[in-house]
């Protein structure tokens, strides 16, 4: 039953969305009297384009018929030729409608009333119209040049001058890109102020082909639903379709075509290895400009198992592909043609056309494909710049970062203050080393202390345990600023760090020697170390399989290290991956490039879902911090309702920050409220506390605070708080209260 009420619904829908309604256009026309006139305009939900003309008597004529909705229909004097000289488009819809055209000036006369679409593309009209003023001589310009190398061509003219026309038009057409750069911008102006409009679905078509997926998706999901039911709003879909499977993410098309030499090519023999996909022309200037530079880093990458397939748009040209192959000397990799075919009928058959499986709408265009088959980057149309693609390139071989390996003589203990035990200065062929990097704020360490405590206890005549601190959060203070705190927490855990204590220094030695040599960017992380070699690298908690066999001289080094090197190069890549998206975010936001920033949001949610909470943490900041507190709030509650994990989150970054409103700490203590519904940690209370104390409100200030004494004198006796809670913890909780209750007083 639930799918045929769904397949009704669906025929339902599609009722609704094509219900034909009448319209109206009464029109009059200057500079001519007596001819006809004609209208195009697409009528049904199968796109078919209808053709109605109008006798124009006395300057006056009429159209009337029926509509689904609003369409862009084309005004033309000839019936032949639609885009004649003598033509123009409006967008039209059910109802009636007032037009008036000079015949004369024919395009840039028209004015319809009636319609409330075409009143909006008149709004975009007139933002355009300075930007069309600067284009048209440059137009000519690049017309001319364009006509006088055609019909040098036509003339058989010899190479040289071919060339020598050939550029002098490709220069003419570049002179028009910064203007066409401009017009893009009012464009999505027009698309921000509009996002629901048919004309934006007009604008929106045409430009989908070079925009980001998140971008195009983002656009498309805000239009109207009937607009996205109309031929445009499918057409726009297909797109977004087609850009979706050619972007990060999705499975690479899996193509099968004939190479420039003859022989049979398929990708899927590629697997294992990293393929760029090359889609360019023989014709494309921008692509034959780049194809040195693809040479260059095909040298660089092919021995690190780099592969590239050139993609021609050539089709119907394959002479003049083979000779650009030849020419540019780009051989060296795979050639085929995109697979286009033409139609008897003067269509195409795009059935094996490659390019189309991408969402390809713009040469150049770059499709970079891991070993899994799996999409990783998209360059050009609808994809990020060179400089990108380079840097990819560049993370996704940086195996040989990678310099510190297992079987590797061990580093050097380096340290600021040696905060228990006695210090190491070599290392004993006769005992083993296991170093344990932690930080006092890395809650997975604190819960592995007493572990470690239990096997330095069990080993303690075999084997030294060493506590690494590293990457204590001190902002921009010397890393040896943080040596108190840490000191502190040291000598309060007595108990649960039965093992010696270091503190890395201002150079962070620890952290350069061991831990970014081999590719390791989380923590905890042990190391063990067997005469003077690395054996072992792993989390702490699996330190019980290997102490025996390691301390018994029986534990397989070789066999751990080739599982080990493979694992830690993909984290290598990984960890890189997520460095560049955090990296994208914040050089676009010191450049206060905020619609980058967020796009770097997007794009990297999209390629790694799991970070998607953190980077929307970042987007608050951004708001929080540049733009205005309502807009930073206004996204805090959409967050909130997306998922109740943001709101603490959310609320620390808002207590933080110095000089809001009272709503805003306001708003972070209600979701410290809310957090507290679910967990009474002494933590929240002090949080909450500060949260009422900067809204001004000392009274719930105090009672929060003393809330939150009174919970850490609870947990300090509860075990699973070990670590976490400690004497000084309450007494700095008692402080902040004296002081919020001096507030009261005042």
């Amino acid at each position: 039953m639930k799918a045929s009420y769904l397949l009704t619904g669906i025929l339902l829908c599609n009722l609704v969305a094509w219900t034909q309604k009448p319209f109206l256009i009464n029109g009059t026309i200057t500079g001519k009297t007596n001819d006809y006139i004609y209208l195009y305009y697409v009528s049904g939900p199968d796109e078919t384009t209808a053709t109605d003309s109008a006798l124009i008597k006395n300057g006056r004529f009429s159209f009337t018929g029926k509509l689904p909705g609003p369409v862009q229909a084309t005004l033309a004097m000839d019936k032949q030729n639609r885009m004649a000289a003598k033509y123009t488009q409006v967008f039209i819809g059910p109802g009636n409608m007032k037009l008036a055209l000079d015949y004369n000036r024919f395009a840039e006369s028209v004015a319809l009333k009636g319609s409330p679409v075409q009143e909006e593309m008149d709004v975009l009209t007139k933002a355009r119209a300075p930007i069309y003023e600067q284009l048209k001589p440059l137009s000519e310009a690049y017309n001319k040049a364009n006509n006088t190398y055609i019909e040098a061509m036509k003339a058989k003219k010899d190479e040289a001058t071919l060339e020598s026309l050939k550029g002098a038009a490709n220069t003419a057409k570049e002179a028009m890109e910064p203007l066409y750069e401009q017009m893009n911008t009012i464009d999505g102006a027009f698309m921000d102020k509009y996002p629901q409009s048919f004309v934006t679905a007009s604008v929106l078509r045409y430009r989908i082909s070079g925009m980001l997926l998140p971008e195009a998706e983002a656009r498309y999901n805000k239009l109207k639903e009937e607009v996205k039911a109309s031929y445009l709003g499918r057409a726009i879909k297909a797109e977004v379709d087609g850009l979706r499977n050619g972007s990060p993410g999705a499975a690479a098309y899996s193509f099968a075509a004939m190479e420039i030499n003859g022989s049979g090519l398929k990708l899927s023999d590629f697997r294992g290895k990293y393929v760029l996909l090359d889609f360019w022309a023989s014709w494309c200037v921008p692509c034959r400009k780049g194809n040195p530079h693809l040479l260059s880093l095909y040298a660089k990458y092919k021995d690190k198992g780099l592969e590239i397939i050139g993609i021609s748009d050539d089709d119907s040209k394959p002479e003049a592909w083979r000779k650009a192959v030849e020419q540019d000397k780009i051989g060296v990799w795979k050639h085929v043609l995109r697979g286009l075919k033409h139609k008897p009928d003067g269509g195409f058959d795009r059935s094996e056309s490659i390019s189309d499986q991408y969402g390809i709408h713009s040469l150049p265009t770059k499709i970079l494909i891991d070993p899994k088959g799996v999409i990783v980057g998209r360059y050009g149309g609808g994809g990020e710049d060179d400089a990108a693609m380079d840097k990819k390139l560049a993370e996704v071989f940086a195996q040989d970062s990678l310099t510190l390996h297992i079987g590797d003589a061990a580093p050097a203990i380096k340290y600021s203050q040696w905060l228990k035990g006695t210090p190491v200065t070599s290392y004993d062929d006769n005992r083993v080393y296991v170093l344990e990097f932690w930080a006092t704020w890395c809650g997975p360490c604190i819960a592995a202390m007493p572990h470690l405590s239990e096997l330095s206890d069990k080993y303690k005549d075999k084997a030294t345990f060493i506590g690494v601190n590293v990457y204590e959060k001190t902002g921009d203070q010397p890393y040896e600023s943080s040596l108190p705190a840490v000191t502190r927490f040291v000598n309060s855990s007595a108990n649960r760090m039965r093992y010696d204590v270091i503190a890395d220094n201002n150079a962070q030695e620890m952290a350069n020697l061991w831990l970014k040599p081999a590719g390791i960017g989380g923590i905890p992380t042990t190391f063990v170390v067997s005469k003077g070699k690395i054996v072992w690298i792993g989390h702490p908690i699996k330190l019980d399989s290997i102490m025996d066999p390691v301390i018994a001289g029986t534990f397989d080094v070789a066999a751990f290290k080739k599982d080990y090197e493979v694992k830690s190069v993909a984290s290598l890549k990984q960890s890189n991956e997520i460095k560049a998206i955090f990296a994208a975010v914040k050089e676009a936001a010191d450049a206060k490039d905020f619609k980058k920033a967020f796009l770097a949001v997007d794009e990297g949610i999209q390629k790694m879902p799991i970070l998607s909470m953190v980077l929307k943490g970042e987007k608050f900041k951004i708001l929080l911090n540049h733009f205005t507190e309502s807009e930073a709030l206004q996204y805090a509650r959409e967050l909130n309702k997306e998922n109740k994990s943001f709101a603490s989150m959310i609320a620390v970054e808002i207590c933080e920050k110095e000089g809001l409103s009272k709503e805003a700490y306001l708003y972070a203590a209600d979701s410290f409220r809310s957090a507290l519904e679910g967990y009474k940690f002494s933590l929240l209370y002090d949080k909450l506390a500060l949260a009422y104390s900067k809204a001004g409100d000392a009274k719930a200030a105090v009672e929060a605070e003393e809330k939150a004494v009174a919970a850490a004198k609870a947990e300090i006796k509860d075990p699973q708080f070990g670590g976490r809670v400690f004497d000084y913890t309450i007494t700095g909780y008692e402080e902040t209260l004296n002081k919020y209750k001096k507030a009261v007083k005042n």
